[in-house]
């Protein structure tokens, strides 16, 4: 039997103590969009998460069933995104990761540089 959950940190705070993956939630089903190459259709947004708590919740998150993730350069999370990736225990395929660019990283001479340090971030 599920407690009354009434907002994100408690439902964190109970899925944490619980079990992985947590006992009495609903896994998330993998539903995938067949013309994008099997992206998953249902992602985890990540703004405005940062420290510790993002990477608490991604791995929550991993562990009930998302595989697609969404970052940003601006959302200053990539580092954190990239450590739950490389702990939830899934292999690196399983997962879809989506981050992207500053629009001040938008012009030729700063695109790609942004995007090596977003790939190196995220793993």
């Amino acid at each position: 039997m599920l407690p009354r959950l009434t907002d994100a940190r408690t439902v964190q705070s109970w899925v944490i103590s619980q079990p992985f993956p947590a006992r009495g939630a609903i896994p998330v089903p993998h539903v995938s969009v067949p013309l994008f190459n099997g992206i998953p259709a249902l992602g985890l947004g990540t703004y405005p998460l940062s420290g510790g708590h993002c990477v608490e919740t991604i791995t929550m998150a991993i562990g009930l069933g998302y595989r697609h993730i969404d970052t940003a350069q601006m959302y200053g999370n990539e580092r954190e995104v990239g450590q739950a990736i490389a702990s939830c225990g899934l292999p690196r395929g399983q997962l879809f990761v989506t981050t992207k660019v500053d629009p001040g990283n938008c012009s030729k001479a700063r695109f790609s540089e942004s995007v090596k340090r977003s790939v190196e971030a995220l793993g």
